[in-house]
């Protein structure tokens, strides 16, 4: 397999990873803590706790983020710098309208 080739597979997998709402306000959300448990997540997205895991793991498998067991609870971080330029997006969909009520609810403790 030829490296442009590669380049291109890696390319369109890593769309595939933004191209998911769940996966977007993931990270999204990740780009403005440190780390996050799962419960945070869970409570800030209003989804169900497999549905968000599912998609942390495809993240995850994806490079995109990391995970650490913190007694019962596993915390995500994303991996910095990540496979694609996208920190400004994310940076600007913090303040954007769609992402507001998740960003309100992560302010209130939950773990």
């Amino acid at each position: 397999m030829t490296t442009s080739k590669l380049a291109l597979q890696q390319l369109a997998a890593h769309g595939k990873v933004l191209s998911d709402p769940v996966r977007l306000r993931l990270l999204t959300l990740l780009a403005s803590q440190p780390s996050l448990c799962v419960c945070e997540l869970v409570s800030a997205t209003k989804l169900g706790q497999s549905l968000v895991s599912r998609h942390l793991a495809y993240l995850k498998r994806h490079g995109w983020v990391t995970a650490n067991r913190h007694g019962a609870w596993m915390h995500y971080q994303l991996v910095l710098p990540l496979p694609l330029p996208i920190e400004t997006w994310l940076d600007a969909w913090q303040t954007h309208p769609d992402f507001a009520a998740d960003f309100s609810r992560l302010s209130q403790p939950v773990c």
